[in-house]
């Protein structure tokens, strides 16, 4: 009897001190606290150190310039280091440099490099590289940068996303917008990342074996009634036939809610590429993004070997000419870029002409300088070959243009896009978001009232692309 009397005090006992323990170990050593202590982010050493910084210390409206100074690899679980979220924090900005040299951040484990959650700004700006991993055995499951709804990744010339293998039931490879997240892609390269289901992965091996516990119950039903099971076979056969979007870049598109108690509504994400490059296997089939089948066996089409968003997929490589955008739901910008390769691939030989020693097709491309470009997004001046900016040349790396109508801008010598971005001192910063969202929704209203009251819809999306394109300076 007095056994069983002290066995609770054990019990109670030895959970006080797993407790205690727990607690203990939570706490920071003194390596740690001396690192917390800190004055500045500047002070502290070390890429890891500085982020540890950051979690503790940063502040609304914060606006922090990284430097690092030399490579480090994150071998953590779910983003421990790279996770930047901050609780009951907002509009923080985070800036890495690379300094002495290009700097290369990775992460050995399953996940990615970096996740942005709701009121930061993560910058990559030069000599920056974010680089994955391609281990087969570690099935991997993230993009390199995955972007939270309310979360801001901006990429800038000198900084390169590359080297990703996602083997899992995930889309995005390089960098992954959730809805409501945005990515601004000012420059820099986003090349080398594979996506492909991996037969051996885990998720599939679980949902496989839920499958075969249906299938079985079903069976057991209908073989007293006649009926199929035919469905359930079809949906246990459709999980290997799965196959990722956007190896370079994946949008995430609005989802609308349902009946259902667990169906949610979700925004789009939100991509706006006004420089830099994502290649795509089409293009580029050494080091181009690419999409392939189950296991790895064949090249998937159309899957968005480049970009993925909102439906539409970019197969060849978008260079620095190719502007882009998927805003709110809405496309703009040269997103039939890929209509010039599908010219290119359905002409004859004898339609085409020579360029130098190249052949071109006069339907879709020029020759200028013994070279070939795109009529499309380039276009020739005194032999050389320029970017192109409605009818005129501009360059890409100091200019950002509004395709709309044709306009540059420029602050600082770099491209800035006056929709979402100020140029203050010959400085960048991001406009408030808060305000940008409240514009977003009256202009999606004035959208809405302008087809239920005119059913004009070309009329009225002209109506909306411009009031998008005003500065946010104005709001």
């Amino acid at each position: 009897m007095n056994r069983v009397r002290f066995l609770p005090k054990i019990v109670l006992a030895a959970s006080f001190v797993l407790a205690l323990a727990f607690i203990t170990s939570c706490a920071p050593s003194a390596a740690q606290q001396a690192i917390l202590d800190t004055p500045s982010v500047e002070d502290v050493s070390g890429l890891k150190n500085k982020l540890y910084w950051l979690k503790n210390n940063a502040q609304s409206g914060g606006n922090y310039v990284l430097e690092v100074n030399a490579n480090e690899t994150f071998d953590e679980f779910l983003f421990s280091t790279g996770n930047l979220s901050f609780k009951n924090k907002n509009n923080i900005t985070i800036t890495l440099k690379g300094v002495g040299g290009n700097r290369t951040i990775s992460n050995s484990y399953l996940y990615g490099v970096f996740y942005v959650d709701s009121g930061v700004t993560l910058i990559l700006d030069d000599n920056i590289t974010l680089r994955g991993e391609k281990k087969i055995d570690n099935r991997k499951g993230s993009a390199v940068v995955s972007v939270s709804s309310g979360g801001t990744l901006v990429m800038n010339n000198g900084a390169t996303i590359t080297g990703n293998g996602v083997y899992t039931f995930s889309d995005g490879g390089g960098v992954s917008v959730s809805g409501g997240g945005t990515f601004i892609m000012n420059g820099g390269i986003i090349t080398g990342n594979e996506c492909f289901l991996l037969s051996n992965d885990p998720k599939l091996a679980t949902m496989l074996r839920s499958e075969a516990t249906s299938k079985a119950m079903v069976s057991a039903v209908v073989s007293k009634t006649g009926g199929q099971t035919d469905a359930i076979e079809g949906k246990a056969n459709n999980l290997t036939k799965y196959i990722p979007k956007g190896c370079g870049v994946y949008v995430k598109d609005k989802i609308e809610g349902g009946r259902s108690l667990f169906a949610k509504s979700s925004p789009a994400g939100n991509f706006i590429k006004t420089g830099g490059t994502i290649t795509g296997y089409d293009s580029d089939k050494e080091n181009g993004n690419v999409v392939k089948g189950f296991d790895g066996q064949g090249i998937s089409q159309n899957y968005g070997h480049a970009v993925y968003a909102g439906g539409k997929s970019i197969d060849i490589t978008v260079g620095p000419e190719v502007q882009l955008s998927f805003k709110d739901g809405v496309f703009s910008g040269d997103w039939e870029v890929k209509e010039e390769a599908k010219i290119v691939a359905n002409t004859n030989a004898e339609n085409t002409s020579v360029c130098g020693n190249m052949p071109y097709i006069p339907e879709a491309q020029g020759c200028c300088g013994n070279q070939v470009y795109s009529l499309q997004v380039q276009i020739c001046q005194d032999d050389k070959i320029h970017h192109k900016c409605g009818d005129k040349a501009y360059n890409s790396a100091t200019h950002y243009c509004r395709t709309t109508d044709g306009t540059t801008y420029s602050c600082g010598n770099r491209p800035y896009n006056p929709q979402i971005q100020l140029c203050q001192d010959n400085t960048i910063k991001m406009c408030d978001s808060a305000k940008l969202q409240e514009r977003n929704l009256k202009v999606q209203s004035v959208y809405r009232e302008c087809l239920q009251t005119t059913q004009d819809a070309k009329k009225c999306m002209e109506n909306y692309m411009a009031q998008l394109q005003e500065s946010c300076a104005d709001l």
